[in-house]
């Protein structure tokens, strides 16, 4: 039967040649979640069959999650066969989080990009990985075949409500709030508008945390009367 979920929550394409294709490519701050199961969460294609590849491509502070039931959460690359002869080479990967994806693969990297900055990104422990059409491997063996990702970490966020929807990030999260790193000059904002970072250190996902809120005021109280009298001049 024909694969039949959620297919890519963000994907693009490749071109006709090094004109007609896209170049320069920046996906911050979204959030993309599935109930149903994504094929892919982020899916990167760019390149095309001509001539070299000129651009960047930075994908930063995005928050994925929802159970991946083909590929992975993020793939940079043809999964499905038939690679361009001139892959995009320069991407920028960072403060992205990849949750939920239930014992699958976090990336897919298809081939080994001559200027991939990749690092302070948040992956499923229970995931794998592929580096240069590999096979599935540990986070361990997947920073030393890469040579990326030095300042990342396997864990779970600790998100408000994930089961009704609210991914920000919770008080006291220990995974990706304050772990992340500046992403300027590609965003200084979060999903919602708000200002990148709070404190010092920024958070790794689409949310900024924010804090609680102080509480409110206590209402007012009547104030005491004392009485008073003026004297005028003679």
């Amino acid at each position: 039967a024909a694969w039949q979920f959620g297919d890519a929550g963000l994907s693009v394409d490749s071109g006709l040649n090094n004109t007609a294709t896209v170049h320069d490519v920046t996906i911050t701050n979204n959030f993309l979640s599935s109930t149903q199961g994504w094929e892919v969460c982020i899916w990167i294609l760019a390149g095309n069959d001509v001539a070299t590849q000129s651009g960047t491509v930075v994908i930063a502070g995005n928050t994925c999650h929802g159970t991946i039931n083909r590929y992975a959460c993020l793939v940079i690359g043809n999964v499905e066969g038939g690679e361009e002869l001139f892959p995009q080479q320069t991407y920028v990967i960072k403060d992205n989080i990849c949750s939920g994806v239930c014992a699958n693969v976090n990336v897919n990297m298809q081939g080994a990009p001559s200027a991939l900055t990749m690092d302070y990104n948040v992956f499923d422990a229970s995931g794998t990985y592929i580096w240069n059409s590999g096979t599935a491997t540990t986070f361990t063996n997947w920073k030393i075949q890469s040579g990326k990702d030095a300042n990342s970490a396997t864990c779970a966020p600790s998100y408000v409500s994930g089961g009704t929807g609210n991914f920000r990030l919770l008080t006291g999260d220990m995974c990706a709030q304050d772990t992340g790193t500046g992403l300027a000059p590609y965003t200084s904002v979060d999903i919602d508008g708000t200002a990148r970072p709070q404190n010092s250190l920024w958070d790794i996902g689409a949310f900024e945390f924010v804090g609680t809120p102080p509480p409110p005021p206590p209402p007012a109280t009547a104030g005491k009367r004392f009485p008073f009298r003026v004297k005028g001049g003679a």
